[in-house]
């Protein structure tokens, strides 16, 4: 299923939400002055977040690999990628997590509340884009983040899962460049 890119119109701009670093601090990003765009972005906390972070403690916690590179699978691609015998046979590509990490990132994905009504106030650009067979953010989700950002597009790139940026980056990066390309000529 497939959106066809959809744009929305303005509203004020607003300080940018601090966010949690890879290494445990915190830093409030840059508000970009041009333009945006949200890879399988969501905009609150759905039960499914809860029941993900639970199984991916519970895996950390009992030291089982096969169990957490079989969740890595599934919430990362699409049913076709799995079905490849080749693909999988090589998918370790993960790697064992180092448990403070991925305790930092429960403990920020936990605090990440509903935050759709501040997406009103962004004023630049954006595009969001969800993919289709994502099951870890899900493309409902990213639609969501676009409904409430006034100056968004929406793109769903159909029969992509969530890892499509570095899985399949020929379909995924293509519309991410055009946008950028249009909101950033060169000088």
């Amino acid at each position: 299923m497939t959106a066809a890119p959809t744009r929305r119109s303005g509203g004020p701009a607003t300080s940018s939400p601090a966010t949690a670093t890879g290494r445990g601090g915190w830093w409030t990003p840059p508000v970009p002055d041009r333009a945006a765009v949200l890879l399988a972005p969501y905009g609150r906390q759905n039960q499914i977040d809860v029941v993900l972070q639970q199984a991916w403690d519970d895996l950390l916690d009992h030291g089982t690999d096969g169990l957490r590179l079989l969740l890595n699978l599934l919430t990362a691609f699409p049913p076709e990628r799995l079905a490849d015998d080749g693909f999988v046979a090589q998918s370790d590509w993960a790697g064992r997590p180092d448990p403070r990490t991925r305790r930092r990132s429960a403990a920020f994905i936990a605090s990440y509340q509903d935050r759709l009504a501040h997406l009103a106030d962004v004023a630049v650009p954006c595009l969001v884009v969800g993919f289709e067979l994502d099951t870890d953010t899900f493309a409902a989700r990213a639609r969501e983040v676009a409904d409430a950002i006034p100056v968004a597009e929406y793109l769903e790139l159909p029969g992509l899962g969530h890892a499509a940026p570095a899985a399949e980056p020929h379909r995924g990066w293509p519309p991410v460049l055009g946008f950028l390309a249009r909101h950033h000529p060169a000088r």
